[in-house]
């Protein structure tokens, strides 16, 4: 765990410290760079609507097969669980890194099929990587099969309501550690 709390504290250049395994909370958090994505209206989405209530993004596309889906399910259980609790729940926020294939009602179509709450935003390729670079997100195009994929990082980004990164989530995790958490850190902070 300590490798992983260096590793982010390398990337964001800020202190990082593990509170669980797999959950490194940054000390102070990290801003977010200024970048501009679409919601299903086609609107533009930028991090000025991260502030004002807690966030949590996660990067992948519509068209995986195995981890989207998996992360998605765990998300949706994971809301679930903080809704029954009546705590504050993050506006969950799934970002495509399929510039190609997505567009911002596929994505939004995609994350709502696994709650009506949650919210899908796509982007232009220059947009997605300025953010999914400063948040150390990994993505590439790879031929599996003889068709093309995407792999790329599984980490959750939890965004306070100055619309920083709080906290980062990395896997393996569960929707009640998640849940249980995501509620601890929003109640201490």
């Amino acid at each position: 765990m300590k490798i992983l709390s260096f590793l982010f504290s390398f990337i964001f250049l800020v202190p990082a410290f593990a509170v669980e395994d797999n959950v490194v909370l940054l000390s102070p958090p990290k801003a977010l760079p200024s970048f501009e994505l679409k919601d299903v209206k086609n609107k533009k989405f930028d991090q000025h609507q991260l502030q004002a209530q807690w966030s949590l993004l996660f990067f992948g596309f519509t068209r995986c097969q195995v981890i989207c889906p998996n992360t998605m399910t765990i998300l949706k259980n994971a809301y679930e669980i903080m809704e029954k609790n009546k705590k504050t729940i993050p506006q969950i926020i799934f970002i495509s890194v399929d510039s190609a294939h997505d567009t911002p009602q596929t994505t939004d179509r995609y994350a709502k099929s696994f709650n009506a709450h949650f919210m899908g935003l796509a982007g232009g390729e220059k947009q997605i990587q300025l953010l999914t670079k400063s948040l150390g997100v990994l993505y590439m195009k790879v031929k599996q099969n003889e068709e093309e994929t995407i792999d790329h990082s599984i980490n959750l980004f939890l965004v306070n309501p100055q619309g920083q990164v709080a906290a980062i989530f990395s896997a393996p995790y569960e929707s009640s550690m998640l849940a249980r958490e995501i509620e601890k850190i929003i109640k201490t902070q």
